[in-house]
């Protein structure tokens, strides 16, 4: 959420050029209601890219499925992923605060457990269910060109 704006403020663009006009008292951004809205006008703008990427997909879904966690070791083997390639993507997971990441000794051991985060998994639901209207989108109207399609051959085997 971005911080809140102070009285008589002014407002500026996202290239850094002002805009005419003050903003009165203090206010949040409505950026739940932006999201929602955009998302209805376009479903591709949910897919956001830290959980589009297939990898990190592989690994908030294995996540998603596991309270208690899973070991770096075992969700390595899960992903089908390099130690280093996993490790990369943790971090970005970790710096976007979707997964939390425990690092311990058992005896003498290191072990490393990754856990879904709250914060992750609500952005990890918000994401599937832009995925599944963008899906849906795109079998509609991969059925209706087929359709229009099919509709077309008919008409000319009919002339």
């Amino acid at each position: 959420m971005r911080p809140l704006r102070r009285e008589n403020q002014p407002a500026s663009s996202r290239h850094g050029q002002q805009r005419t006009g003050m903003v009165s008292s203090y206010q949040a951004w409505p950026e739940e209601a932006v999201m929602a809205r955009k998302r209805l006008q376009d479903p591709f703008s949910g897919l956001e890219r830290l959980f589009h990427e297939p990898k990190r997909l592989a690994i908030l879904s294995n996540l998603a499925g596991v309270a208690a966690g899973l070991t770096f070791s075992e969700l390595r083997k899960a992903c089908d992923l390099t130690d280093g390639n996993l490790n990369r993507h943790l971090k970005m997971l970790e710096d976007a605060r979707a997964v939390r990441v425990r690092k311990e000794f058992i005896g003498a051991k290191p072990r490393t457990t990754v856990f879904l985060s709250r914060e992750g998994r609500r952005g990890f639901l918000r994401y599937l269910d832009a995925l599944e209207a963008a899906l849906k989108t795109a079998s509609a109207s991969l059925r209706s060109s087929s359709r229009e399609r099919r509709v077309k051959i008919d008409r000319a085997r009919a002339k």
